[in-house]
């Protein structure tokens, strides 16, 4: 049985939107806040507390880059071809696939499965799944 995952981004998206980037930066702020209330505790720090943003920015990034490395990883292994496109039926049982980095492909097989993903946008303030 051949096996392929079509994604239209470099990787299933998750990682760059889901919870583990705004955890990083959740947990960054948890540490500057005991910083700041840390003479509470018994600890005296002496100096100002301050958050390098750019740190925690490259902090997420490599992160992300980490979670990313792994589905790679993971997909090489797991023998399933990754194609990067986006795609539609143009027949029963039959993709036609937009390729990322140009050209088309055109895939068939008995069975076709689809796990259909979740998109994420902004609309008055709310999140829509």
């Amino acid at each position: 049985m051949d096996r392929r995952f079509l994604s239209q981004h470099r990787l299933p998206a998750e990682q760059e939107i889901a919870c583990l980037p705004s955890e990083n930066e959740i947990w960054s702020a948890r540490i500057a806040h005991q910083a700041h209330h840390a003479a509470q505790f018994g600890t005296v720090i002496t100096g100002s507390v301050t958050t390098d943003m750019a740190k925690v920015r490259q902090r997420k990034r490599d992160m992300v880059n980490r979670e990313i490395e792994l589905d790679l990883h993971n997909y090489k292994t797991s023998g399933a071809e990754l194609i990067m496109g986006s795609g539609r039926f143009v027949a029963s049982k039959t993709l036609e696939e937009r390729l990322n980095d140009g050209g088309t492909r055109v895939l068939a097989g008995d069975q076709v499965f689809l796990k259909g993903g979740q998109v994420v946008s902004r609309r008055k303030g709310s999140i829509r799944r």
